[in-house]
C-alpha cells in the first residue's frame, strides 16, 4: 500500500462531498491534475445477511492527466431501486476510504 497520502486522505474520509468536489480536494492533496470530466464508478451490491440495507457503497476512481496512477474512493449514497435513479453529479456522498493507486509502469518513470 502506498501511504504518501494517507494522513491527507483521512482528513477527507468520513465527510459529506459532491464527487467533483473530492476531486477538487485530491488534486489539493496530490498536487497533480485529476480529469474531473471523467471518473469511473461501479456500484457494489451486497444483500446478505442484512436485506435491510439503506446505503448503496460505490467504488469511483479518478485518473490523473498526466500520467498512469490513479486514486480509488469507496463513498456511499442512500439506497435508490436503480443506478439511473442516482444523481452522480450533484449529491453529497459518504466518504469512506481513499486510496493512491500507483502503477509501475516505464511510462511513470
Amino acid at each position: 500500500m502506498n501511504n504518501m497520502y494517507e494522513k491527507q486522505f483521512r482528513l477527507l474520509e468520513n465527510k459529506k462531498m459532491t464527487l467533483k468536489e473530492l476531486a477538487l480536494e485530491l488534486e489539493s492533496v496530490v498536487g497533480q491534475t485529476i480529469n474531473k470530466d471523467e471518473f469511473f464508478y461501479k456500484r457494489d451490491v451486497a444483500l446478505k445477511p442484512n436485506t435491510n440495507v439503506s446505503q448503496d457503497t460505490f467504488h469511483v476512481t479518478y485518473e490523473f492527466l498526466d500520467h498512469k496512477d490513479f486514486i480509488d474512493v469507496v463513498a456511499s449514497l442512500p439506497s435508490k431501486r436503480k443506478l439511473s435513479e442516482y444523481d452522480f453529479t450533484d449529491a453529497n456522498f459518504d466518504i469512506e476510504l481513499i486510496s493512491y493507486v500507483k502503477r509501475d509502469t516505464p511510462e511513470n518513470k
